[in-house]
């Protein structure tokens, strides 16, 4: 039995429903996509190729717990843009989520890519620099948050970030910027059902706990 008073009534109906396996919603349906759900993707701002780091600072990237799934402590064969991107690909995989690193250089530099192997919001990245002698990998941190995608009135997640400018100099750029969102998928599903009451008996085939009432 699912209570609906809610202005969205399917958003709450769909979070406490269970689909019973191998049995189809025959109720005809209106299904829209409102969005896939994504990795997330971010790029750093410009480096010079030979641009190094101080031996002894670390880079962890974190998900938004705080859990560290790789990090690195920078000595004379991971100081540069490229050695981080080597180190961070070599560093064991936690579980299933980590992040593919790549580096990408045009006319301003050299960057570093950050990809998540998982999509959801659950799986966003924080880049935190552990500043052990001096702030030299200040310019490649990054929080990421979980945000209500725009114009979406459905409030399915996608990440937005913040970042600091490099503070040491050595960058060329502002930050990083995101070129993928980690996002949720969703979807929208409109059922059109008749009743002489509030009450909806088995109001969609095939979900477990199907009867809906609308209160006030």
């Amino acid at each position: 039995m699912v209570y609906i008073s809610s202005p969205n009534p399917f958003k709450e109906f769909m979070s406490t429903a269970t689909l019973i396996p191998n049995n189809l919603v025959t109720t005809p349906t209106d299904i829209t996509v409102i969005q896939t759900a994504t990795c997330q993707s971010i790029v750093s701002q410009g480096y010079a190729v030979d641009a190094t780091f101080t031996a002894g600072n670390q880079l962890q990237v974190t998900d938004n717990s705080g859990t560290i799934f790789s990090q690195i402590t920078i000595d004379s064969t991971n100081n540069t843009i490229a050695g981080i991107a080597t180190a961070l690909n070599a560093f064991p995989t936690q579980g299933l989520w980590s992040v593919i690193a790549s580096t990408v250089t045009d006319s301003d530099g050299i960057h570093l890519v950050l990809t998540t192997t998982r999509t959801g919001l659950n799986a966003l990245m924080n880049v935190v620099t552990v500043d052990t002698v001096d702030n030299s990998l200040d310019g490649l941190q990054v929080t990421s948050t979980g945000a209500e995608t725009t114009n979406n009135t459905y409030g399915i997640g996608s990440s937005i970030i913040s970042t600091t400018p490099n503070t040491n100099g050595n960058g060329t750029g502002p930050g990083w910027t995101q070129t993928s969102p980690g996002a949720d998928g969703g979807i929208s599903v409109l059922l059109y059902i008749g009743s002489a009451t509030n009450v909806f008996a088995s109001a969609i085939p095939g979900w477990q706990g199907a009867d809906v009432i609308i209160t006030p």
